[in-house]
């Protein structure tokens, strides 16, 4: 007998592909196959070709905006658009189906208990559509430079979301090397913040809070309508990063500059720290040579 062929996930365990905050005809301008001939085809000039992606998005990560996932050079050449276009169609695919496994691993969960006074499962599957993809979308800013996103989007997974204990069925090519699962750690878990990254910026998957992009217009901060969002207030209009020599270094936090005022003032307090272990040094002298009778300096 011919095994069983597994049944797909629930439809209802999926994220609907439209926002309900959304107005009703923004959905249709979703980015489909027919548009790699209708707006790369076309002999557009780059401003035309960028205004008609403006009104595009992807449908299921629909908070962002095809323009701002596509490259400079994706809006002069022909050739680069239709490959661009067609990579944020498999994208879009691959992250509806990230979000549909992940709401079917909720079905397993008591979503009807209570696990937190704030958040419920559709809270949790909203963070984690957001989360997947912002880690396979790309983002460009207005000047053209690539931004990571911000690392609050992991971390809202973890707030919004029940703790999921890790699966412990290894695969044949993890079971050599597994990963062992410490102090209760849930099978869902961020950056800490606090800790400076080690890693260079260009093998990570979050930005620095001080440039990364988010979501704005999100429910109850604003418009209705939710799109990404590039944050980088002390940044170039590309978001690029400062150069190497900059004392700003890598950290999931904000970095600080330390002021010329700030450095006279730690000079000034480490030089009294010298001067200050000077005169105790000699009033130990002093003091020695007082009950030996042997002066070791001139004067106390």
């Amino acid at each position: 007998v011919a095994p069983a062929a597994p049944s797909a996930a629930p439809a209802a365990a999926c994220v609907p592909p439209c926002d309900p905050n959304i107005a009703p005809k923004q959905c249709l301008h979703f980015l489909q196959e027919l548009h790699k001939d209708e707006l790369c085809g076309r002999d557009l000039t780059p401003g035309r070709r960028r205004a008609a992606f403006a009104d595009l998005r992807l449908r299921h990560c629909y908070e962002h905006r095809v323009a701002e996932a596509l490259p400079e050079a994706a809006f002069h050449d022909t050739r680069i658009c239709r490959l661009h276009l067609q990579d944020l169609l498999h994208t879009d695919d691959l992250a509806l189906q990230a979000s549909c496994h992940h709401a079917d691993l909720l079905l397993r969960y008591d979503c009807a208990q209570t696990y937190s006074i704030v958040f419920t499962c559709e809270d949790c599957k909203v963070a984690y559509r957001r989360w997947i993809c912002s880690e396979l979308v790309p983002f460009f800013g207005s000047g053209g430079g690539r931004i990571s996103p911000c690392l609050h989007l992991c971390q809202d997974v973890e707030q919004q979301c029940p703790y999921l204990l890790p699966d412990q069925t290894l695969t044949p090519s993890e079971a050599a090397h597994p990963t062992p699962q410490y102090a209760g750690e849930p099978a869902f878990l961020c950056l800490d913040p606090n800790i400076p990254r080690l890693e260079p910026r260009s093998n990570s998957t979050t930005g620095d809070e001080d440039c990364c992009y988010t979501h704005c217009g999100a429910p109850g901060r604003g418009p209705k309508e939710s799109f990404a969002c590039a944050r980088c207030p002390d940044r170039p209009a590309n978001g690029s990063h400062p150069a190497s020599g900059s004392s700003e270094g890598p950290s999931s936090g904000t970095r600080t500059t330390i002021s010329p005022v700030s450095r006279w003032m730690w000079w000034t307090f480490l030089l009294w720290t010298l001067r200050a272990g000077a005169r105790l040094s000699d009033l130990i002298n002093c003091l020695s040579g007082a009950v030996n009778r042997i002066r070791t300096v001139p004067e106390c």
